[in-house]
This record gives C-alpha cells, sequence and structure tokens, in this order.
C-alpha cells in the first residue's frame, strides 16, 4: 500500500529526486525482495524472507534472523511502529515485537492476516478474530463469520478509526469506530465502486484514504475524502496507465 502512494505522488509532481537502488550485489542485505518498510527515528527497518533487516542512519546494515535473535520466524510478512518506538512484525509464524533491546513473541497469534498500528494500540487479524493490543493486554474486538478468511488490509487514520479492507468478500470495507464496528457501502451504492476486491489501502497526510481494487479486471484507484464523505475514482486512463 505504501507502493500505491508514492507511484501517485511521482505521477502527480515532477521531482529532482535521486534514488539509491539497494540490492543484495551492492549491500549487506540477503536478498533483494522485500515486502515492507518501515522508519523508527533514523533507522529504516524491512522485512524479507530471510528476516528483519535495519539501516542506520550510519549506513550500517543488520539482519536479524532465527539464529542470531528471537524473531519467531525469517518469513517476515508486515512490518509496523507505535509511538513508543516498538517495532511491531508479523511472520508466517505469528506476532512479535522488538523494542530495540528485547525481541517479544505472542504465541497466542499464529496466524495474522494484518496489522496496523495506532499511537501505542496495536490492531491484529488473527484468522477470523479482530484484537486491539492497549500496552497492557489484548481484546478481542470483533469474529469475522468467514470459513475462509480472503486477503485483508488494515490501516487506521488519524483519528484513530481503523479501516478494513477485504479482498474476494461480497462485504469488502469496515471501519471500526471505538469498539463499534461498521460496515461502509460500497457495491451497488451511490459511491459506484462495484468491487469486491480490494488489494491495497493507505491513508495520506490529509487523513484521506486511498484504495486500489479490482472493476473488471481492470486495477483502479478510489481516494475517500473521510470528513466530507465524497469518493474520486481514478482509472487507468486518468493515471496515463497501461497494461502493457
Amino acid at each position: 500500500m505504501k507502493l500505491i502512494i508514492l507511484i501517485l505522488t511521482l505521477c502527480a509532481f515532477q521531482l529532482n529526486a535521486q534514488f539509491t537502488l539497494y540490492t543484495a550485489e551492492n549491500s549487506d542485505i540477503p536478498q533483494s525482495f522485500i515486502l515492507d518498510i518501515v522508519q523508527i527515528d533514523e533507522t529504516m527497518w524491512f522485512s524479507s524472507s530471510e528476516g528483519i533487516i535495519s539501516l542506520s542512519e550510519q549506513g550500517i546494515w543488520q539482519v536479524f534472523d532465527t539464529n542470531n535473535s528471537e524473531i519467531n520466524s525469517n518469513d517476515i510478512l508486515q512490518l509496523e511502529r507505535t509511538s513508543n518506538n516498538k517495532l511491531w512484525y508479523s511472520s508466517k509464524s505469528g506476532l512479535g515485537s522488538f523494542d530495540g533491546v528485547n525481541w517479544v513473541t505472542y504465541p497466542d497469534f499464529s496466524n495474522i492476516n494484518g496489522l496496523a498500528t495506532f499511537e501505542n494500540q496495536v490492531y491484529i487479524l488473527n484468522f477470523h478474530d479482530l484484537y486491539r493490543f492497549d500496552g497492557d493486554r489484548w481484546n478481542k474486538l470483533y469474529s469475522f463469520d468467514i470459513i475462509n478468511p480472503p486477503f485483508f488490509n488494515l490501516v487506521v487514520d488519524k483519528s484513530g478509526v481503523l479501516w478494513i479492507g477485504f479482498r474476494t468478500l461480497d462485504d469488502i470495507l469496515f471501519k471500526v469506530v471505538g469498539d463499534d464496528l461498521q460496515k461502509v457501502e460500497l457495491i451497488g451504492s451511490a459511491h459506484e465502486i462495484d468491487s469486491s476486491d480490494i488489494t491495497s489501502m493507505a491513508i495520506d497526510s490529509l487523513n484521506n484514504l486511498w484504495i486500489t481494487y479490482l472493476y473488471l479486471r481492470e486495477q483502479r484507484v478510489a481516494k475517500y475524502n473521510i470528513e466530507s464523505d465524497v469518493w474520486k475514482i481514478f482509472t487507468k486512463d486518468d493515471l496515463n496507465y497501461s497494461d502493457s
């Protein structure tokens, strides 16, 4: 989802930016397939299938794997940070965190489908159960009545509202306000978003919700102004995008 915002920004503005490409050939990262990225202070953190990778402000690379740390798996899927600068990760073996000194694993959660944070709160979807961690304990907020949970997207907006996007499900977008789960009507509504396949979501600096979704096999982008309750849809013609 972070990649989508970057693409839109580059399309909208003429930037004179310089990029440095880091690969397994020109740096100390173990491989070039990176799944997620997060910044804590001046350190960049990356998830990979060979562990968690950090890059310090001084340009020092470090790889944390099951051989030299207490992470629960080398197959790291998502990374998030809380406002106390704790790193949270989901992996193929469950959930864990790192406070800069100690690695902690949470064995009660072994099937993480989504991970998001707001201030010091942590939200996870463990199989079909939605949990929130308030810093002291985990609270189960909701259980979705789904036999085989589809792909999930979790993002939290600047007011602390959690947004849940589903892939391959009729009811595809929900939000959690406090402890209240609310369905957001999209299909066949005045919003004119006819899809059952949200592929990614992100919140921008103005607190707009962005989603990418498939419509008749065409990738589309939609921007939701949360304050005014207005959607704007971008097709590949608007984005100067071609499938070829």
